[in-house]
């Protein structure tokens, strides 16, 4: 990584000069992804002064209201990386501003909206308040779209549903908050539509195999309690 951000480094010095001479909106766009790619790899090195600067520099070259599809994503995901910076700085609240900034510019793009919308509920999540809390379920339960009777019985309760079924992010996140807050019906609704998927499927959504993990420790949780002692894998 420390070997990208110095050729990054140079393609942006590059780009700049070559900017400053055509004026060329390809070039420009060049040099926003350019900057984008630094702030990206600056926040993976830990860097995280560094890469608000990077992340304010390439937002700073996009348009505001640009309508192309393209630009529309590009500023979703510098805005989604900026919230995540600060989120890593504990600054919950202006990363909280700028999730929701970015899931207004994420507009009807489904995968961006999915994206943001996790981190969103993840960012209420760490506020730590009940309240807050229950705000981060909301916000993945009104993203999770669940077919079985069961599973629209439980959530009707709860919230209205509507888009993308299968964002097993999402799925994961809400599992996860259900096992955090021992609530076992949450769990079972969170789970019950990708394991009813075929495995192959499944295996396709989840490639990290997140959702297996989060099953074994959850029943590991369980046998644990129901023992009366710890239950180790080994």
């Amino acid at each position: 990584m420390e070997v990208a951000v110095d050729l990054i480094t140079r393609a942006i010095s590059i780009l700049e000069a070559a900017y400053e001479d055509t004026e060329d909106p390809e070039v420009e766009r060049q040099f926003t992804i350019a900057n984008s790619n630094m702030a990206r790899l600056r926040l993976s090195l830990k860097d995280y002064q560094g890469a608000i600067v990077s992340y304010e520099s390439a937002l700073g070259l996009l348009s505001e209201g640009d309508c192309v599809p393209t630009t529309r994503v590009l500023h979703t995901k510098l805005q989604l990386g900026s919230g995540l910076v600060n989120f890593k700085l504990g600054d919950l609240e202006v990363a909280l501003s700028l999730f929701e900034a970015a899931l207004e510019t994420a507009g009807d793009n489904l995968v961006s909206r999915g994206q943001v919308t996790v981190l969103l509920a993840q960012t209420l999540w760490a506020m730590g308040t009940e309240e807050f809390r229950e705000i981060a379920k909301a916000q993945l339960l009104e993203w999770c779209v669940y077919r079985s009777s069961r599973i629209h019985l439980f959530l009707t309760r709860c919230h209205s549903i509507t888009t993308d079924s299968e964002n097993s992010t999402a799925i994961n996140a809400l599992a996860g908050m259900g096992i955090l807050t021992e609530d076992d019906n949450l769990v079972d609704a969170a789970l019950s539509e990708i394991l009813g998927l075929p495995l192959e499927r499944r295996h396709r959504l989840d490639p990290q195999r997140n959702i297996d993990y989060l099953l074994i420790q959850y029943h590991l949780g369980q046998a644990s309690s129901n023992s009366g002692h710890r239950t180790d894998i080994y």
